[in-house]
Protein backbone atom coordinates (compact mmCIF):
# COMPACT_ATOMS: atom_id res chain seq x y z
CA UNK A 1 0.00 0.00 0.00
CA UNK A 2 1.03 3.31 -0.69
CA UNK A 3 1.79 5.86 1.70
CA UNK A 4 -1.66 8.08 1.00
CA UNK A 5 -1.27 11.09 0.55
CA UNK A 6 2.27 12.03 2.93
CA UNK A 7 3.59 15.67 2.21
CA UNK A 8 2.41 15.29 -1.43
CA UNK A 9 -0.08 18.65 -1.74
CA UNK A 10 -3.68 17.42 -2.99
CA UNK A 11 -6.91 18.98 -3.98
CA UNK A 12 -9.13 19.87 -1.06
CA UNK A 13 -12.76 20.92 -0.53
CA UNK A 14 -13.79 22.01 3.12
CA UNK A 15 -17.87 22.85 3.08
CA UNK A 16 -19.29 25.02 5.61
CA UNK A 17 -22.86 26.92 5.95
CA UNK A 18 -23.87 29.53 3.17
CA UNK A 19 -22.36 33.13 4.54
CA UNK A 20 -19.42 31.10 6.35
CA UNK A 21 -17.17 31.25 3.86
CA UNK A 22 -14.63 34.35 4.77
CA UNK A 23 -14.43 32.50 8.33
CA UNK A 24 -13.58 29.34 7.10
CA UNK A 25 -11.35 30.74 4.59
CA UNK A 26 -9.27 32.68 7.69
CA UNK A 27 -9.64 29.69 10.09
CA UNK A 28 -7.70 27.41 7.39
CA UNK A 29 -5.30 29.64 7.09
CA UNK A 30 -4.52 30.24 10.45
CA UNK A 31 -4.05 26.11 10.14
CA UNK A 32 -1.47 26.40 7.26
CA UNK A 33 -3.79 26.35 4.23
CA UNK A 34 -2.57 28.91 1.73
CA UNK A 35 -3.82 29.85 -1.80
CA UNK A 36 -7.45 29.09 -1.15
CA UNK A 37 -10.47 30.12 -3.02
CA UNK A 38 -14.01 30.76 -1.63
CA UNK A 39 -16.84 29.91 -3.62
CA UNK A 40 -21.01 29.21 -2.45
CA UNK A 41 -20.88 26.97 0.66
CA UNK A 42 -17.36 26.22 0.79
CA UNK A 43 -13.80 26.79 0.63
CA UNK A 44 -11.06 25.07 -2.31
CA UNK A 45 -7.48 24.62 -2.06
CA UNK A 46 -4.58 22.34 -1.99
CA UNK A 47 -2.87 21.18 0.90
CA UNK A 48 -0.83 17.85 2.83
CA UNK A 49 -2.55 15.59 4.25
CA UNK A 50 -1.25 16.67 7.72
CA UNK A 51 -2.92 20.40 6.97
CA UNK A 52 -6.19 18.72 6.02
CA UNK A 53 -5.94 16.79 9.37
CA UNK A 54 -5.78 19.77 11.09
CA UNK A 55 -8.40 21.17 9.70
CA UNK A 56 -10.50 18.28 10.35
CA UNK A 57 -9.57 18.06 13.84
CA UNK A 58 -9.46 22.82 14.64
CA UNK A 59 -11.77 23.64 12.19
CA UNK A 60 -15.31 25.32 13.88
CA UNK A 61 -16.81 26.38 11.05
CA UNK A 62 -15.71 23.71 8.28
CA UNK A 63 -18.70 20.71 8.08
CA UNK A 64 -16.96 18.41 5.94
CA UNK A 65 -13.20 17.74 4.44
CA UNK A 66 -13.10 16.19 1.11
CA UNK A 67 -10.10 15.01 -0.23
CA UNK A 68 -9.97 14.94 -4.43
CA UNK A 69 -8.42 10.93 -4.79
CA UNK A 70 -9.51 11.48 -8.53
CA UNK A 71 -10.59 13.92 -11.27
CA UNK A 72 -12.33 12.09 -14.65
CA UNK A 73 -14.76 13.10 -17.52
CA UNK A 74 -18.04 11.17 -16.74
CA UNK A 75 -21.13 12.25 -18.96
CA UNK A 76 -23.45 9.39 -17.91
CA UNK A 77 -23.46 7.24 -14.22
CA UNK A 78 -21.95 4.26 -16.43
CA UNK A 79 -19.29 6.44 -17.38
CA UNK A 80 -18.72 7.73 -13.48
CA UNK A 81 -18.90 3.43 -12.43
CA UNK A 82 -16.71 2.70 -14.69
CA UNK A 83 -14.03 5.45 -14.00
CA UNK A 84 -14.44 4.46 -10.32
CA UNK A 85 -13.67 0.91 -10.91
CA UNK A 86 -10.14 2.18 -12.03
CA UNK A 87 -8.92 4.05 -9.32
CA UNK A 88 -6.33 2.03 -7.34
CA UNK A 89 -8.42 2.04 -4.36
CA UNK A 90 -5.60 -0.09 -2.51
CA UNK A 91 -4.17 2.78 -2.27
CA UNK A 92 -6.19 4.46 0.52
CA UNK A 93 -8.11 1.62 1.92
CA UNK A 94 -7.66 -2.31 2.65
CA UNK A 95 -9.60 -5.09 4.65
CA UNK A 96 -6.97 -4.83 7.63
CA UNK A 97 -7.36 -0.78 7.63
CA UNK A 98 -9.88 0.94 9.34
CA UNK A 99 -11.07 3.96 7.81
Amino acid sequence: MSEFGKNRPNSVVVTCATGTEALLLDEIQSLGGESWIKSSGAVTGQCDLATAYRICLWSRVGSRVLWQVAEVPATDPDALYRAAAEIPWDDYFSSDKRI
